[in-house]
C-alpha cells in the first residue's frame, strides 16, 4: 500500500512539473534585431529626389518582441521608431495590433518592416566619391500605453549611392 502512494505522488509530482506555464514578460516591450532582408540599398542624394522615384529599392526589416500586456500595433500612430544613426533622425512606422490570446496577454514574436530608399531619412548622406554610405540605424517599439521599448542597434547597412 505504502508502495502504491508513494509511486502516486511521485507521477503526480512528474505531472504537476512537466506543465509548461505560459512565459511572463514585463509590460514593457523587449526587442532584438533578427535579420535585413539584404544589407545594400540602392538610394541617392536627398539633393536629387527625383533620382530617387526612379531608383525606389527597398528592403526588409525584422526584428523579434515580447510584451507582457499585449497592446503592440495601431495602425494609426508610429509604434516603431527608426533613428538614423548619422545624424539622429527619426523616422516612424506603424504595424497592425497584434492578437493576443484570450488566455494571456503576454506575447512575443516577429514584426517584419519595409525600408524604401528615398524615404523620409533613406538617402545617401556621405561623400559619394566611393559611392556607398554606411548607415546604422537603430530601432525602439513603443506600445498603446506609451512605453518604450530598449533601443537596438542594427548591423551596418550600405546605400549603393547613385
Amino acid at each position: 500500500m505504502n508502495r502504491i502512494i508513494g509511486v502516486s505522488v511521485i507521477g503526480i509530482l512528474f505531472f504537476l512539473l512537466s506543465c509548461e506555464s505560459e512565459p511572463e514578460f514585463s509590460d514593457v516591450p523587449k526587442i532584438s534585431f533578427a535579420d535585413f532582408s539584404k544589407n545594400t540599398l540602392i538610394t541617392t542624394s536627398a539633393t536629387n529626389p527625383n533620382l530617387a522615384v526612379l531608383l525606389k529599392d527597398s528592403l526588409f526589416v525584422t526584428f523579434e518582441y515580447e510584451d507582457g500586456d499585449g497592446d503592440l500595433g495601431n495602425e494609426g500612430e508610429g509604434q516603431i521608431i527608426i533613428t538614423d544613426t548619422r545624424d539622429g533622425k527619426v523616422e516612424f512606422k506603424g504595424f497592425q495590433p497584434i492578437d493576443i490570446p484570450s488566455d494571456n496577454n503576454s506575447i512575443s514574436g516577429t514584426v517584419k518592416f519595409r525600408l524604401i530608399s528615398g524615404g523620409t531619412n533613406m538617402f545617401c548622406k556621405g561623400p559619394e566619391s566611393d559611392g556607398v554610405d554606411t548607415v546604422t540605424l537603430s530601432l525602439q517599439l513603443k506600445d498603446r500605453a506609451g512605453n518604450l521599448s530598449n533601443i537596438v542597434q542594427c548591423p551596418p547597412l550600405y546605400f549603393s549611392c547613385q
